[in-house]
């Protein structure tokens, strides 16, 4: 491996430590801080795989995630808004890169999709839930073809992470 792509999956292991810990907050505010500077670092490291699917995909969530901490200042017509334009876009986006790989920009949209609809909620056991059981594993098929070794770890620990904060916060709830 030469240093570039070292310098590359290296950004990815950086978003990849942030995303981790990022599952661990106990309060959405901080999961939504952390997850867009996550989301920004795979930007970079998944535009740099020439992987624009998973760039524009990231790019979107870390807007998202911006959008949703902002969520609770407004009122439920216009959070409902919100929620429908990130949907559109991120289906937008996919079809204009669909010549990528049309299978792998659906997978990632469906996963992208459905964490958007969990963030969305607010409710901090749905998100982890919807990590577990949908999002991280679509991830992980795009980020084998992408070549994304951080990727990879990333959405394993993300869904490690996921079932031990289901299990850390059964008892005392999510904020």
């Amino acid at each position: 491996m030469d240093s570039w792509m070292i310098f590359v999956q290296a950004l990815g292991i950086a978003a990849m430590i942030i995303s981790f810990l990022s599952l661990q907050c106990r309060t959405n505010k901080n999961y939504l801080i952390m997850q867009c500077v996550a989301m920004a670092l795979f930007t970079a490291h998944f535009t740099l795989l020439g992987s624009i699917a998973g760039a524009l995909m990231n790019l979107i969530g870390a807007a998202r995630s911006v959008v949703f901490y902002y969520k609770k200042n407004q009122n439920k017509a216009w959070s409902l808004i919100l929620f429908e334009i990130i949907t559109v876009l991120s289906i937008l986006f996919c079809i204009i890169y669909l010549k990528e790989n049309v299978w792998l920009t659906l997978l990632v949209l469906c996963a992208n999709g459905t964490n958007t609809w969990a963030i969305w909620t607010g409710n901090g056991k749905f998100i982890r839930i919807v990590v577990l059981t949908v999002q991280a594993p679509l991830w992980i098929i795009y980020n084998a073809f992408a070549f994304s070794i951080a990727g990879i770890i990333t959405e394993v620990f993300n869904i490690f992470s996921s079932a031990i904060a289901l299990y850390r916060y059964r008892k005392i709830g999510f904020q």
